[in-house]
Order: C-alpha cells, then structure tokens, then sequence
C-alpha cells in the first residue's frame, strides 16, 4: 500500500501558447499557501491541537511569497510549556517567519508527533508541486489502541500462519511491544497461564 502526496505548486504560470511554451508569473500569495497547507493538515488529522498561525507581521496585506530556495521547519520545546515548530522561508537575502504550529504537550510522545507534522510541511513546501510517493505507512496508537491492536495480532499467531506470514505478524508485534518477543509458543504459553 502506497500513498501518493501531491505538494503545493508556489509558482503561477501561464496558459501554454501556441507553441506549448509557458511563462512564469510569480508566486502565489503566501495567505494562499498557507490555507493550501491547512487544509492539506487538516484533510490527514495532522494539525497541532493548540494552533497553526499564519504569520501576519511578515506578510502583511496578503503579497506573494518570496522566491524562497527552502521552507525550513524547526521543532522545539517551548520556553513554559509544549512543543512548537515554526516555519521559515530562506531566501537569497533573508529569512522570513511564515508559520508557527503548538501543541500544549511536552513529552517526547509530542516532540516527534510535531516533528512528524513538521516534515510534512516540509515536503509540501519543498516539493513545488510535483508528487511524491511514499511506500512506507506509519500509523500511531494511543496505548489502548496499542493493547488491542497486540491482542489482536497475538490471537492471530495463535493460528496457524505461512511462515512468511508469522514473520510479518512477528514484527508487528514488535513494533507494538518492543521490550517483548512474540513466537507462536510463547502465544500458546501464554494462553496456559504459563510465563515465557
């Protein structure tokens, strides 16, 4: 299962003409990609639970963005409380402050869940509208969906599997309990009462 991410396209450019030749016209207003970023978080469940800001006194009056060479996202811990990420468009002669993201948490569970948002940022900024896919699917559990998720996936070995399959189980289990390792026989010893 892949998944394909289509990023933002910060450039205008003209209707092709006869010759099929397009022109650039510039950039589009940084209010814009800010809202198609928004609504890019929104639409995956990224967005931080306390607030995603637009940076209003480095744009004012809505103007196109720079022509930026890189979209720098910066996750830290906040000075009281939480985990920040703010986003700065480095151009030829400065650096402008675009976005800043907060989450009220400060574990590390937080830390990487902002960095994680971060870096879709990223690539959506960075990527100038070409698509990317990506192959690998990460998923992230609360702990109750962690435990039954495990449960699950120990009831399923407790059947008999292909060994390539039981290999696969093996290592989702693993990744949900990564202190633990999960055989067949341990699940069965398991479900006798009896410590692996």
């Amino acid at each position: 299962m892949s998944e394909k991410i289509q990023t933002i396209d910060v450039e205008r450019w003209s209707e092709p003409d006869e010759k099929h030749r397009v022109k650039r016209l510039g950039m589009i207003t940084a209010k814009e990609a800010f809202d198609l970023l928004y609504t890019h978080l929104q639409a995956k469940n990224m967005l931080p639970d306390e607030y995603f800001l637009f940076s209003e006194r480095d744009f004012p009056y809505n103007p196109e963005l720079p022509d930026y060479s890189t979209a720098v996202c910066h996750v830290d811990f906040g000075g009281s409380e939480g985990v920040y990420f703010d986003i700065y468009l480095k151009c030829r002669d400065k650096q402008l402050h675009f976005i800043t993201g907060k989450t009220l948490d400060d574990s590390a569970d937080a830390f990487f869940k902002m960095s994680r948002i971060a870096a879709e940022c990223s690539i959506m900024l960075n990527g100038r509208g070409a698509t990317f896919e990506k192959k690998n699917i990460e998923a992230v559990f609360t702990p109750e969906e962690s435990l039954a998720l495990g449960e699950l996936v120990s009831k399923r070995l407790c059947e008999y599997a292909e060994p390539e399959e039981e290999k696969l189980f093996s290592a989702l289990y693993g990744k949900i309990f990564p202190d633990e390792t999960l055989t067949t026989d341990s699940v069965q010893e398991q479900d006798n009462g009896i410590e692996p």
